[in-house]
């Protein structure tokens, strides 16, 4: 416990913030055998400039943490090179990064290669000042065998200062972060009603995606339901406890999972890999059914009378509702329907006409339309 901060904290939430630290403290534990400790140093009063009539009192609180240190070296940030717009630097706070970070190229400075790297990790000296290095040089600073464990380490302190800054509401709250529990659940909202679609199936569709929906919600203030943030508590927990071993790396996408989870307020650009958390633990959370060879279920033009289990329905963004059912034999049959009436888990006898006969994913399907309940 050689190292630490102060954080501004409003007096309303101290101990929310506490309860947050504590979270972080037992992963912390988990990681190098300490907790986190903090204690308040002293507090002020701070005024909100746009209005004379609101004031509130900080607390100024100071947390102590492990160093993510080892040999001199000290783990100051992870940089993500894999957008166009600019380098995603997630820094512990614990050191002004220099600012040519936010831009720079995928090169290490210990070996000199620059490769194609997702990541590489900035790294900080008294006497050598900042480096940046690759994954496989990481461990020549921090130490063979302990690298990741002090990346990780110094990764989850980072949370700190994201708690510090959801701590505020109302007025003085600064609306470039979202509480990342709040807003899931609101993205559990979403799913549960209309069904998760990602962004990649909302830019090939032209529909509107789960994580889009979810913001516009979350900005606008909307209830959600106790059964949403049921699934949006539950998807949490499962990725702040994903477990990156040696032997069992974590793939790119649920070391981001991982990340996003633990970080109590993200940015507007990491909406659609938190909103991915919620939709891929629902999913995995339904009963799996064996996928039946599905056949065309008549002949173009027909009409027929059949009993179908209702598998799906969503809204879509054309005003109508897509309703995926199955008959008794598993073949799939389908309906574009407007104001169907019809929900997931309904057994139906209907009748309607067999408009087309299509396949996807390689599945047959029969799209039927002027459906109706028998």
């Amino acid at each position: 416990m050689a190292e630490g901060k102060t954080y501004n904290i409003p007096a309303v939430r101290f101990e929310w913030f506490k309860t947050k630290l504590e979270t972080l403290g037992r992963k912390a534990k988990k990681l190098n055998g300490e907790r986190l400790f903090c204690t308040a140093v002293g507090f002020h009063n701070e005024e909100d400039k746009n209005s004379r009539w609101y004031c509130q009192k900080i607390m100024e609180v100071f947390v102590a943490c492990p160093e993510p240190k080892l040999e001199g070296w000290e783990f100051v940030a992870r940089i993500d090179h894999a957008n166009e717009a600019g380098n995603i630097v997630r820094s512990t706070g614990m050191r002004d990064l220099p600012g040519h970070f936010r831009s720079s190229e995928p090169v290490c400075d210990h070996c000199g290669h620059k490769r194609r790297r997702r990541d590489t990790f900035v790294v900080f000296h008294e006497t050598e000042g900042y480096k940046q290095v690759g994954s496989s040089c990481l461990k020549d600073f921090l130490g063979h065998g302990d690298a990741d464990r002090i990346a990780k380490l110094a990764e989850l302190l980072a949370s700190i200062r994201g708690f510090a800054r959801g701590s505020f509401d109302g007025d003085l709250r600064d609306e470039r972060f979202i509480d990342t529990e709040a807003y899931l659940s609101c993205v559990a909202e979403t799913i549960l009603v209309r069904g998760f679609v990602s962004k990649k199936t909302a830019f090939e569709t032209g529909a509107t995606s789960s994580a889009s929906r979810a913001l516009d919600a979350y900005l606008a203030g909307d209830r959600v339901s106790s059964e949403a943030i049921e699934l949006a508590q539950a998807a949490l927990n499962w990725a702040m406890n994903l477990d990156e071993t040696e032997e069992q790396p974590l793939n790119d996408y649920l070391h981001n999972c991982w990340v996003a989870a633990n970080a109590p307020v993200i940015e507007s650009r990491t909406v659609g890999i938190a909103a991915s958390i919620v939709g891929v633990y629902h999913r995995n959370q339904q009963p799996k059914r064996p996928v039946a060879v599905s056949q065309h279920v008549g002949t173009v033009g027909q009409k027929l009378e059949i009993d179908v289990d209702v598998i799906d329905s969503r809204f879509l963004d054309s005003g109508s509702t897509l309703v995926t059912m199955h008959d008794k034999a598993g073949n799939v049959i389908k309906w574009f329907a407007s104001g169907a009436g019809f929900k997931r888990g309904d057994s139906k006898r209907i009748i309607a006409t067999v408009k087309t006969h299509g396949a996807y994913k390689g599945r047959n399907e029969t799209i039927i339309t002027r459906a109706k309940a028998l």
